[in-house]
């Protein structure tokens, strides 16, 4: 599939302990929960406010681990970290660059919704 750095398939498969049905609906419902997740945590990045930064960030870290989306991920634990140490002046580029990663992430997960529904 795609560049395993972005989203690993055979490592999401194994996650989901190689039940093919299983994955189809945590990688339809991952990404639904994410869009709220998201807008919230631009909020929070404009509001400043480092303690939504770092649960929000969190939640999606959490979330992207689970269907191994590793770039994304990290863009989120960077995130995270900015929000616990109250790193605000960073805040906004690293937003940025989650935001980078998830429209990268996002037509593979397409993909890979395809492959499984095959």
């Amino acid at each position: 599939m795609a560049d395993t750095a972005i989203f690993d398939f055979d490592d999401a498969l194994d996650r989901a302990g190689g039940d093919r049905e299983l994955l189809l609906e945590i990688l339809e419902i991952v990404p639904r929960q994410a869009i709220d997740a998201i807008t919230q945590l631009r909020m929070k990045v404009a509001e400043k406010d480092a303690a939504g930064i770092e649960r929000l960030a969190h939640f999606l870290k959490g979330g992207l681990l689970n269907i191994s989306a590793h770039e994304a991920a990290e863009a989120a634990h960077r995130l995270e970290d900015i929000g616990r140490y109250n790193r605000m002046p960073e805040a906004q580029q690293a937003l940025a660059a989650f935001e980078a990663a998830d429209r990268v992430l996002q037509p593979l997960l397409v993909d890979a919704i395809r492959s499984l529904k095959a």
